[in-house]
């Protein structure tokens, strides 16, 4: 298991969800911590708890924009969400999940680990920088 997998797994553990998931490795790899803003941003999980707009996605914008700390222009917005629908297929979290309820454990956690490796990278990080952090 490699540094993001073990630390998407120790999340998920403590019952966080994807878009919780990924803001928390951000905030904490830029050496911050906001357990109020990880609570908020729970809504946005499960496609907005209806199977909308895949958590992971709106997560990994938010961690993006945290690991480069300013706000994403519309292009890598654009440019993120179009290797999320190239990557999954989708960009809804219930076209993700084809309707399988035990997807959320199985496939989720390889999802937000990919979503957040692609976050680094995009944000000017590789994952060999931050790990020990």
């Amino acid at each position: 298991m490699d540094d993001v997998a073990g630390r998407v797994a120790e999340r998920a553990a403590e019952n966080k969800c994807c878009t919780q998931v990924l803001v928390d490795l951000a905030l904490e790899d830029v050496h911050r911590s906001d357990h109020l803003f990880v609570d908020a941003v729970a809504p946005l999980c499960l496609g907005l708890r209806s199977g909308l707009t895949c958590g992971a996605l709106l997560g990994g914008l938010v961690a993006m924009a945290i690991l480069s700390d300013r706000a994403l222009d519309e292009v890598a917005i654009r440019e993120f969400v179009e290797w999320f629908v190239d990557r999954f297929g989708a960009a809804d979290c219930s076209a993700i999940l084809q309707g399988d309820p035990f997807a959320r454990l199985t496939r989720c956690p390889s999802i937000v680990g990919d979503v957040y490796r692609e976050a680094l990278v995009r944000s000017g990080h590789s994952e060999p920088e931050l790990s020990g952090v």
